[in-house]
């Protein structure tokens, strides 16, 4: 008998039966639209946050942080810049203070480098009005985009021409206040890290110099880009009891890694959503076998060979998989995007709330692979029932009684 034949009765089959044939389908789509709805998610935020990294940072930047007070020093630096692959070293101050306003302090942080390497070392901190503050200039500060346009109502703006007063944190414990002109205001910088680059002060290294000597808060090594993991492991060989060392590659590693567990986490409910499936097609052909033995004995009384009879009821597992695929599919996809959408709104960059916006990603060859997967899983819950089926004689199953 043609296979298309085939194929037609066993759609009309599993309308007859249409309860069991929808229960047997919303079982079988629930494994692709957990398994594409998760991955496009997690893949949407670990793409997301590789870019957020290589958007706000040099690909070639190493990073150095103190492992105790004064442990990176002009000392270290000088040394770090003979290594061989390294362009240039630009240390830099953290400040703690706060902006004086007429609502009361206003926290920040005032990031004191040497200006004439920002593009170099953070290539995303851009003035979109005005400029970057002087190399040498102690009263010149750009300030970071949500201190131009603060975010919430009533607070009080600093765009360039403007004059700040702000309170700084000594070593010592005590304060300093100290008038700042504004001569630059900069691009929304997305935060990363807990580092909040769009509440910050930024100005030349003249500043943090005069308070804190030698004794820097961090800095950056640009390396060559074909030499960065050397560059960074002579610097750990070399003075890795003074300083820590990262790359932006070990963030990016970082990231997968986290991703990883919620990776771990959808293989196992995928596997189970279609070990249920199985279990789900499985149960419903063996039922329908039962059910249809005096039709499988009619039918081949008609001439159906036992051929015929096993594709038959594999078709019929097939039918309810190819659809239960499909539908899981569209709705995976449309889920991806909502729960995209969601963990957008629940989850931010940095302290002041700056939203994130997460898309989706999951390749045509993923969603291919799933689909694949589960109808195969539904042919092969079916199989079984068939080949019950396709061994009932005809005699026998004419005198079956339900």
């Amino acid at each position: 008998m043609r296979l298309s034949d085939l194929a037609t009765l066993a759609f009309n089959a599993l309308k007859e039966k249409r309860t069991r044939t929808i229960l047997t389908v919303l079982g079988i789509m629930v494994g692709p639209a957990i398994v594409i709805a998760m991955t496009g998610m997690i893949q949407g935020f670990s793409i997301y946050y590789q870019n957020l990294i290589l958007q706000t940072f040099a690909p070639n930047d190493i990073f150095l942080s103190p492992k105790t007070p004064g442990s990176l020093n002009s000392y270290i630096v000088y040394q770090i810049e003979r290594i061989p692959g390294v362009e240039a070293v630009v240390p830099y101050y953290l400040i703690p203070a706060s902006i004086n306003t007429p609502k009361g302090p206003m926290p920040t942080t005032i990031f004191s480098m040497n200006v004439n390497y920002v593009d170099l070392v953070l290539p995303s901190a851009k003035p979109y009005s005005g400029r970057m503050p002087i190399e040498g200039s102690y009263t010149q500060v750009a300030v970071g985009y949500y201190i131009a346009n603060p975010r919430y109502p009533g607070q009080p703006t600093f765009e360039p021409g403007d004059v700040m007063s702000v309170e700084i944190s000594l070593p010592n414990g005590q304060t300093e206040t100290m008038s700042f002109s504004v001569v630059g205001a900069l691009k929304e910088i997305s935060s990363f890290g807990g580092a909040n680059f769009d509440q910050a002060i930024y100005t030349s290294d003249a500043l943090g110099r005069a308070i804190y000597g030698d004794q820097y808060s961090g800095a950056i090594v640009v390396a060559k880009l074909s030499n960065v993991d050397q560059v960074a492991n002579a610097i750990q060989s070399r003075y890795g009891n003074y300083v820590t060392v990262q790359t932006v590659q070990q963030f990016l590693t970082f990231i997968k890694q986290s991703l990883g567990s919620f990776e771990a986490l959808l293989i196992i409910a995928g596997a189970s959503s279609f070990i249920v499936a199985f279990i789900g097609v499985t149960t419903t052909m063996l039922t329908t076998v039962v059910e249809r033995t005096r039709e499988i004995g009619l039918l081949s009384s008609l001439g159906f060979s036992k051929r015929d009879v096993l594709l038959l009821f594999l078709l019929e597992a097939l039918i309810m998989g190819i659809i239960g695929t499909s539908v899981g599919t569209l709705l995976g996809l449309g889920g991806s995007y909502v729960m995209a959408e969601v963990a957008s709104r629940l989850f931010s960059t940095g302290p002041n709330g700056t939203p994130v916006s997460i898309q989706p990603y999951i390749s045509p060859g993923q969603v291919l692979e799933v689909d694949l997967t589960m109808i195969l899983v539904s042919a092969i819950g079916g199989l079984i029932p068939a080949y019950r089926a396709r061994k009932i004689e005809p005699a026998k199953a004419l005198r079956y009684e339900v």
